[in-house]
């Protein structure tokens, strides 16, 4: 994503506690139906990201093999998450 100038937009929270995420900010996150989107609460401000999680690079595993040949699965190695 590259930075931009502020975007400021409303949304009125529903009697469940759910928000429409505004199309300006949707279309920014590139947010499509499915996603997840992470809510982070830091120093007072609200910080909004579409979770880019690694479940899309399972399918890639398939490229590597253990010791005697056979192809990793996504439980066969330690799980390191950064964020960034």
């Amino acid at each position: 994503m590259e930075s931009m100038e502020t975007i400021f937009s409303k949304s009125k929270m529903t009697s469940k506690g759910q928000l429409t995420l505004p199309k300006k900010v949707r279309t920014y996150l590139d947010a499509k139906i499915g996603d997840n989107i992470i809510f982070e609460l830091k120093n007072e401000q609200l910080i909004i990201k579409k979770y880019e999680g690694i479940e899309k690079y399972f399918g890639t595993l398939s490229k590597f093999s253990d010791s005697e040949g056979e192809p990793l699965k996504k439980w066969d190695f330690p799980l390191i998450v950064l964020f960034l």
